[in-house]
Order: structure tokens, then sequence, then C-alpha cells
């Protein structure tokens, strides 16, 4: 019995620990955000395309940030916040 005891403990301290539901990442979309706000400056005119109600301000104001972004496309189609980061994710993944 304290063979199989020790053969136990001995396993459960090798063997690597499964990763909790609360730790497991969400999977990220095509591009990460980061490089999206790096690369604002030339990629304005897809969002403008992407979104046309969102004015030359709007975009200037978000300026890569994916929340303030998020709220002028809220403000301008009148949806909610779960609506505008779904619309931003397909766009994130349709740009490649």
């Amino acid at each position: 019995m304290r063979k199989v005891l020790t053969m136990v403990m001995a396993f459960t301290l090798m063997a690597p620990a499964l990763p909790s539901l609360a730790q497991t990442p969400t999977p990220r979309p095509a591009k990460s955000w980061d490089v999206i706000a790096g690369n604002w400056k030339r990629l304005k005119g897809s969002v403008k395309r992407r979104w046309g109600r969102l004015t030359n301000n709007d975009i200037v104001e978000a300026n890569g940030r994916r929340d303030i972004l998020a709220g002028k496309i809220q403000a301008r189609y009148g949806i909610d916040k779960a609506k505008a980061d779904a619309e931003i994710d397909a766009w994130l993944k349709a740009q490649r």
C-alpha cells in the first residue's frame, strides 16, 4: 500500500497541472489589436470604408484604441457594445 501511495504521489508531482477553464486563454483574432494600433494611420481608410457613418474626427479620436472605436460605432449605429465588438472582430479577421 505504501508503495502504491508513493508511486501515485510521484506521478502527480511529475504530471503537468491541467489549466482550469478560467485560465484558458480566449482565441485571439487574426491580428492582435497591438498590431492594429501600431498601423492605425495606414488602416484608417479601411475603418472609414467599413463604418462609413464614422466621421474623420471619430477615427482620429479613436487613434487605434479599440474601446474608443467601439464606443464611436455604438453611437453612430445605435447598437450595443456586444454587437460593436462583434463587428470589430469580424473586421479584424478580414485584415490580412
